[in-house]
């Protein structure tokens, strides 16, 4: 009997987790792009940006997915750690929506729901759909596990060994604690181990009291995921990762001494122990984040002191002044300057992965990544400077000069992102252990110089409206297509004969085709230049 309660027992969970992972990954790529842009408007008022994580973590049902989400989106400068801490706490409370559902006793319709999603994901043809399809499929697989589990368990409940066991839970509330915080470490998913406490509660194998102390752990447990996100974050993430599990160790430690009070009203609200295990594990949560709320400022204050130190930060606008928008001549040259500045972050990228080709440096990547998101929001800044600049009263060179600068902004910004993209391929070649050949090395390092240098005279061509540097530029330009035709040639000869390998090939070919773009944009924008002459 043991050995099939634990088979089946083990079964259940991995259905159960296997459904949460479904559900989770559907939900995401069904509103990621929402989630960003709804995070990245969180704003420096502390109630806003909670109820921000509240949303965001009961759509995609994980606060450690929206931990994550966090923590990445600190690193590259959307968020500030005053605007993320809050997040995290209403996404504390949101991830509890899943134990409140699963409290109830629906599981019978867990069927339909399995063969309602598959048949909506070979059905549909809309990505969206299918992943709706996926994210309901998923729902009735977790349904279905936690039915699964509860089966395996029911023998269980005539073994005065394993009752004893759980009530030990109770009576030793450290042993509840560190067996809650233990087996969520193992799963990595808070609400799975509440899932199992679920199924073991319904069975009549465990109480409210062991099972109040095992969530305590449970919501420690979870803070696991964004510990090891934080690992090669900022210091921000890493800020970040300390204020959730923090949070949840001073919340559960205050728990401890309210447990009486816990014990008492729980039931009050439900005599169901799944329903009990369910509504203490959320007013658990919102009674810390409403406890901590008010002292945002405060513990923002505290993570910085006890983790010093100054993190690599996004760059913002410095030229874009909205009373020179009277004067189109000054906005123009102001949002030229602003342009300059782009051109500069894109020249910064560019050597520091030029530097990936000899050895990678994860440092440097993140600046690398945060750069790039410094450009797009350039981009955007003064897209919308110049929008608004075109409604004013122009003379007819501004009229023909705003056009080209929006084609310019574009360029500078796709410049960006293929510096960006070969950052990624270079952390590809070291992650995969790819070693270049010292000839192949040397032809990358010339063509990154070139490139560097055709950078250099696009800046002074925008900067000092400098047509001679334009014009230079472009004959750069005309040195990287020969220099990138050379490299092509001299891999596909190191191919036939055996000197490189097709995943060696691929890479440089790669890194190749990057490069060769961003020359492409330098042009288009030194052209430009050379065209409309002096401002």
């Amino acid at each position: 009997m043991t050995q099939k309660v634990i088979v089946e027992l083990f079964l259940g969970l991995a259905l159960f987790m296997y459904g949460m992972v479904l559900m989770t990954q559907s939900m995401k790529s069904l509103s990621l792009d929402k989630i960003k842009t709804v995070m990245g408007k969180a704003t420096s008022n502390r109630f806003k940006s909670f109820f921000v994580g509240l949303g965001v973590t009961s759509v995609i049902q994980s606060s450690s997915a929206t931990s994550v989400l966090v923590i990445g989106l600190i690193n590259v400068g959307v968020l500030t750690l005053y605007q993320a801490v809050p997040i995290i706490f209403g996404a504390n409370i949101g991830t509890t929506i899943t134990a409140q559902l699963i409290s109830f006793n629906i599981t019978d319709i867990a069927p339909y729901m399995i063969i309602g999603g598959l048949l909506i994901n070979f059905i549909a043809k809309s990505q969206k759909r299918k992943s709706l399809g996926m994210s309901l499929f998923g729902f009735g697989l977790l349904f279905y596990g936690l039915t699964v589990m509860k089966h395996a368990v029911g023998p269980l409940k005539q073994s005065e060994m394993i009752s004893e066991l759980f009530l030990q839970f109770g009576n030793h509330p450290f042993l509840g604690i560190m067996i809650g915080l233990i087996v969520t470490v193992v799963l990595q998913s808070s609400t799975t181990v509440i899932g199992l406490m679920i199924a073991l509660a319904s069975m009549g194998l465990l109480d409210l009291k062991p099972a109040f102390f095992l969530l305590l752990g449970d919501n420690i447990g979870t803070c696991i995921t964004a510990i090891l996100a934080s690992l090669h974050s900022t210091r921000s993430g890493k800020r970040l990762a300390i204020a959730h599990t923090l949070f949840n160790i001073i919340g559960a430690t205050i728990a401890i001494f309210m447990a009486p009070l816990y014990l008492k009203y729980i039931p009050m609200i439900s005599g169901d122990i799944s329903r009990q295990i369910a509504n203490t594990h959320t007013i658990f949560n919102i009674f810390n984040a409403l406890l901590f709320l008010p002292f945002v400022p405060l513990y923002v204050k505290f993570l910085n002191k006890i983790f010093p130190g100054d993190d690599y930060v996004k760059r913002e606008i410095k030229y874009l002044d909205k009373n020179l928008m009277d004067t189109p001549s000054l906005a123009i040259n102001s949002a030229v300057q602003e342009m300059v500045v782009m051109a500069q972050i894109c020249k910064d990228m560019l050597l520091k992965v030029r530097g990936f080709i000899g050895k990678f440096d994860y440092k440097k990547f993140d600046e690398i990544e945060t750069d790039e998101s410094s450009v797009d929001s350039l981009q955007n800044n003064i897209t919308n400077y110049l929008a608004a600049v075109t409604r004013k009263e122009l003379s007819e060179k501004e009229a023909l000069l705003l056009p080209n600068l929006f084609h310019s902004v574009n360029d500078l910004e796709r410049v960006g992102d293929h510096v960006e993209n070969i950052a990624h391929i270079l952390r590809r070649k070291h992650e995969s252990r790819i070693d270049l050949s010292t000839d192949g090395q040397k032809m990358l390092d010339e063509l990154f110089e070139n490139v560097d240098h055709m950078l250099d005279l696009t800046i002074k061509s925008m900067k000092d409206d400098d047509h001679d540097a334009a014009c230079e530029s472009i004959k750069v330009e005309e040195k990287t297509n020969q220099l990138t035709k050379h490299a092509r040639d001299e891999h596909i000869h190191w191919l036939r004969t055996g000197a490189s390998t097709p995943e060696k090939s691929l890479l440089f070919n790669d890194t190749l085709l990057q490069l060769e773009r961003i020359g492409d944009h330098l042009y288009n924008i030194t052209q430009g230049v050379i065209h409309f002459g002096k401002r």
